[in-house]
């Protein structure tokens, strides 16, 4: 008997037909918001570029699964950024709501570095 392991990555790009090699997740972003500089750092910098890449689409844990967006949503709004949780209803064994995450600031990128690059020192 053989058991294979696969990490939530793995699962995922196979679950989505994508692969993460072909385009690395953010792992940091620096931005302008209301003319101040900030930067996030991993899960952070991952779910705030997603939130843009979506635009008014959102993104709920239906689409991403494995995740904490709700976790990571928490503390981009702890820097003041107003994203929006619309709650929508799924029918299925596990008939319920979910929480669907819309970015309603607007945001400047002035830096993205994916897994895998180099980050300058300077």
């Amino acid at each position: 008997m053989s058991i294979l392991i696969t990490t939530t990555a793995q699962r995922n790009a196979a679950h989505n037909g994508k692969s993460h090699s072909a385009n690395p997740p953010v792992i940091a972003m620096t931005f302008l918001f209301e003319g101040q500089q900030l930067q996030v750092i991993g899960r952070e910098a991952w779910m705030l570029h997603l939130l843009m890449t979506r635009g008014d689409k959102g993104v709920t844990t239906l689409e991403v699964p494995g995740a904490r967006l709700s976790h990571y949503v928490m503390k981009l709004r702890r820097k003041s950024l107003d994203i929006e949780t619309a709650d929508e209803r799924h029918s299925g064994p596990f008939a319920g709501s979910h929480g669907r995450y819309v970015l309603r600031s607007s945001i400047t990128v002035l830096k993205l570095l994916r897994a895998g690059e180099v980050c300058d020192a300077a």
